[in-house]
């Protein structure tokens, strides 16, 4: 049951992310790296602004509900749907107030009523999985990323300008996806509200985590300011070629995390020491790619981005830790291990942008890569033993 469900949700995951990847890739071979480095600049600052804004309300959605907690799910629904609209309140405004050519303003304002609609749905359809339902977020999210690219195909074949064409793709895909969580599934409204400031209390670790992790994505941001727009353009597209992977943990952590919520606590270190494993082997075994990787850059994105092979090569050592690090972290959040995962992510976050910062200034794209890649590991490796003995101790 668990594989045909994770089958699912990877399915729908994975056409979004390979929707996502298209867009960005079509983008960027056709404005070229200085004005893709813009765009993916402002891009990065959604996915942190936004999952400030979320709260992380899904790992608590998916867990109380699971646990049958449900006024904190009500509560938190209703928390995540106000944050949220004030982070796009903002984003719009800085958009409006930094961005002068009218194109690029449709693209990054565009953007940001997807990752809006996105959240709010992600949230929601955090309630299914937790009832062990997977038909209502495969349904959405799928629908949404074969609307987006559609209607993207349909607008590139018509001449419309790239930049444009990206807005008002993600923005459809996002309103019907969207749409379709909201008519699937259905909250407890008669259940009683738990109190805000409690909810709060319980969202402030989880955000604080997903918040960490999202502010290394500000990685464009400093490699931009220590490097120029040339460099950043070079390491973002490089870079997005992680994105596809996403789907694992993603679509992993949907179906474990309340399935670890019930479980008890000598299997959930025994799946922990099996993430570890299997993410290090992954990255290492990336290695032996290293050969054809200048081969994959210039035929993915053209020959304007030559020399980005090597940066590739750092960038890919860490497919491990994106691809399983997430559902280690989710699955010591759903044994309430907030705090210390938490904390972990606060410090690594910030070993992260250091590392780039100066890295990049020394070495360029591919010093952020290697930098990156380091603390990621490092990581990865700090989380799984303290988890592993904090689960060992019962300190759940």
């Amino acid at each position: 049951m668990i594989l045909r469900q994770f089958g699912g949700v990877a399915f729908a995951r994975g056409l979004s992310s390979l929707s996502q990847a298209i867009l960005l890739v079509l983008v960027a071979r056709g404005v070229g790296p200085s004005q893709f480095g813009v765009l993916a600049t402002f891009l990065s600052l959604h996915i942190v602004l936004f999952s400030l804004g979320s709260l992380n309300a899904t790992t608590l959605i998916s867990r109380e509900y699971a646990t049958g907690n449900h006024g904190f799910v009500v509560t938190a629904l209703r928390i995540n749907a106000v944050a949220l609209s004030g982070v796009f309140v903002l984003v719009g405004s800085l958009g409006l107030f930094l961005i002068d050519d009218p194109r690029l303003l449709i693209a990054v304002s565009g953007n940001a009523v997807a990752v809006l609609l996105e959240n709010t749905a992600e949230a929601r359809l955090a309630i299914a999985f937790a009832r062990k339902t997977v038909s209502a977020p495969t349904l959405s999210v799928s629908v949404r990323a074969a609307l987006t690219i559609s209607i993207y195909l349909l607008l590139f074949f018509g001449s419309v300008d790239l930049l444009v064409a990206y807005g008002v793709a993600r923005t459809g895909g996002a309103i019907v996806g969207n749409l379709i969580a909201v008519l699937c599934v259905r909250t407890e409204l008669s259940v009683r509200r738990a109190p805000t400031w409690s909810t709060l209390a319980m969202l402030v670790p989880l955000a604080t985590a997903k918040a960490m992790g999202s502010l290394r994505n500000l990685d464009n941001v400093v490699v931009s300011a220590t490097s120029g727009a040339l460099a950043v353009g070079l390491y973002s597209a490089v870079s997005k070629v992680l994105a596809p992977f996403s789907i694992v943990p993603n679509a992993l952590n949907s179906i474990v995390i309340p399935r670890a919520a019930r479980a008890d606590l000598r299997r959930v270190r025994r799946y922990c020491d099996i993430a570890f494993y299997v993410g290090v082997a992954i990255s290492f075994a990336t290695l032996g790619l290293t050969p054809v990787n200048e081969w994959i850059v210039q035929t993915v994105f053209g020959p304007e981005y030559a020399g980005g092979g090597f940066v590739l090569s750092l960038v890919m050592l860490r497919l491990g830790v994106v691809s399983v690090g997430p559902v280690l972290g989710g699955m010591l959040q759903a044994k309430r291990l907030d705090r210390y995962v938490a904390i972990n992510s606060t410090i690594v976050a910030v070993a992260t942008l250091l590392a780039v910062a100066v890295c990049s200034f020394l070495w360029g794209p591919a010093g952020a890569a290697g930098g990156f890649a380091g603390v990621s590991l490092l990581g990865f490796a700090r989380i799984w033993l303290e988890g592993r003995r904090r689960l060992e101790r019962g300190q759940s």
